[in-house]
């Protein structure tokens, strides 16, 4: 198997909920790190969702080089 692609999540509402226990159940995607304008939120779901890092500010997750830039 190829390594696991490397995921951001921007946002942490009902969606980005979601799409946080897709990439962290996922064998094919490593999830590295979770964004949300509220700091709290954002940490709470890379807790629960064993991301990497967590950030306010989404600039800051775009920078990693981890981040598979798919487009």
């Amino acid at each position: 198997m190829k390594n696991p692609a490397g995921f951001e999540l921007i946002g942490c509402g009902v969606w980005g909920e979601v799409h946080a226990r897709t990439y962290a159940n996922s064998p094919h995607a490593k999830f590295i790190a979770v964004g949300d304008k509220d700091q709290n939120q954002a940490k709470h779901f890379a807790g629960l969702y064993k991301a990497s890092n967590y950030y306010t500010d989404f600039k800051k997750i775009l920078e990693k080089p981890e981040i598979d830039k798919l487009c």
